[in-house]
Formats: C-alpha cells, sequence, structure tokens
C-alpha cells in the first residue's frame, strides 16, 4: 500500500520551518547587529584584568532566605 502524504501533515512542518527562518533571519540577527553596534556586552564576556572573575554576592545567605524558595 502507498504512503500518500496529506497536506495537513506536510503543511504544519513547511509554516513551523517558515515561521523560525523568518523569526531568526528577520527578528534575532538584525537585533544581534544592533547590540554589536552599540556595543552592549549582555554577557560580560570581555577580558579584563582582574584577580578573579568570580563575582561578589552582596551579603551572606542565610537558611531564613532559602524557606519558600520554590
Amino acid at each position: 500500500m502507498r504512503k500518500i502524504l496529506h497536506a495537513g501533515l506536510i503543511l504544519p512542518r513547511a509554516i513551523g520551518y517558515a515561521f523560525l527562518g523568518v523569526f531568526f533571519y528577520g527578528v534575532l540577527t538584525p537585533y544581534s547587529w544592533l547590540l554589536k553596534l552599540f556595543g552592549a556586552g549582555l554577557l560580560d564576556l570581555k577580558f579584563r584584568d582582574r584577580e578573579s572573575y568570580w563575582i561578589a554576592r552582596p551579603e551572606p545567605r542565610t537558611p531564613d532566605s532559602y524557606r519558600g524558595e520554590f
């Protein structure tokens, strides 16, 4: 028996790929270009002369601060 491909099986996959392509190349790529153009470093990956790359906490955590966390 031949396998028949219906439009209902092919169309959602094609539309999904088209939407993801438009979103990536039409939204995310220009957004990243603008961030690079204005020098925004969202991940703070620039190499600096530091003693350590650890980010110090403003205050130590106490056992009470863990209550109701989830």
